[in-house]
């Protein structure tokens, strides 16, 4: 007797009162775990195929061949009791209450290639493809400072990760119902098995020229400012032993941004790029701007010190910062 038909028995008659889909669930539930429980103590059941049986020298070929035979019977009749219970769990799943996407509008007004459902915490959950390509590619390229830290990808409505069956059945519907061309970084997740750790090891200078560029379109005032005052340091030569104040107003240091920004944006790409080609064009890049800002600039930031008497205070000390050309 199979496992399915004597689990079937004895489901049956102890849950009369349930309803028929929720009976089969169960029954295939009970038959997954009976058919898990086979490969105890294995990675997977194909590693377990590998040592008990094809590489097993106490078998003959033909013992080899019977058992591969019944193993992939049992393959067989395992896919087909996964897919009726998907197709079972789906029908009875019920959907959130949610009608627009994330930018507000309706589900109705969108086509239907561009819609995607998936199931997560015991609800149906309809997304937008182009909303769901622009969360996964968000945390893919997600990062810390000028340090690449990719993140798995989570649902906006429950801030829950995302499954790894959720993120292959975004991929495929993508692929083959919508016409989104499929970006590199989401490629490359799928080529990695969406394990984070194979996707950062697979692609980390490009996730690092990500983290560069996010950093200068959206690091703070002040760490800007500091990498400016390093970048003047590290090259005095080039700047002419010029500095800036440690602490000048916000108004110097945005100024001082907004002029220098051709200047530490290359610089920064040089510095961090785990491209060689990158890092050589940025370095050639970063001196050409220094020494037009230089060039063009020969009175920015120098400090100039007045000397002020008055009835009151014989002498004291003004410092003014020059922003002008």
């Amino acid at each position: 007797m199979t496992p399915t038909s004597w689990t079937l028995k004895a489901l049956m008659e102890n849950n009369k009162k349930m309803p028929v889909e929720k009976q089969f669930l169960n029954i295939l539930h009970e038959d997954q775990t009976f058919y898990k429980n086979l490969f105890l103590g294995y990675k997977n059941k194909f590693e377990k195929l590998q040592k008990m049986i094809l590489n097993n020298d106490f078998l003959t070929k033909a013992q080899k061949e019977k058992g591969l035979d019944l193993f992939c019977k049992t393959q067989k009749i395992n896919n087909i009791c996964k897919k009726f219970y998907n197709k079972l769990k789906y029908r009875i799943t019920p959907f959130a209450d949610i009608t627009t996407d994330l930018v507000g509008n309706s589900f109705d007004d969108i086509k239907d290639n561009n819609i995607i459902i998936l199931i997560q915490d015991n609800r149906k959950y309809k997304f937008r493809v182009s909303d769901l390509i622009n969360i996964i590619t968000m945390k893919l390229k997600y990062s810390t400072g000028l340090t690449p830290d990719p993140r798995i990808p989570k649902n906006p409505y429950t801030n829950k990760s995302f499954k790894k069956y959720n993120l292959y059945n975004i991929y495929f519907h993508i692929r083959f119902n919508t016409s989104f061309i499929i970006s590199n970084i989401i490629s490359s997740a799928f080529i990695s098995g969406f394990d984070i750790n194979k996707f950062e090891e697979l692609i980390y200078p490009q996730l690092k020229d990500f983290a560069i560029k996010n950093y200068i379109e959206n690091a703070s005032t002040n760490a800007i400012y500091r990498e400016i005052l390093s970048m003047m340091a590290r090259n005095k030569r080039l700047f002419q032993n010029r500095t800036f104040n440690l602490d000048p107003p916000r108004e110097f240091k945005l100024l001082a941004l907004q002029k220098m920004k051709n200047v530490y944006s290359y610089y920064i790409i040089y510095i961090s790029s785990c491209n060689t080609i990158t890092k050589r064009k940025a370095h050639r890049t970063f001196i050409k701007n220094a020494e037009e800002f230089i060039k063009n600039n020969p009175k920015f930031g120098r400090k100039i010190v007045r000397i002020i008497r008055s009835r009151y205070c014989p002498s004291s000390i003004e410092d003014i910062e020059d922003d002008e050309d």
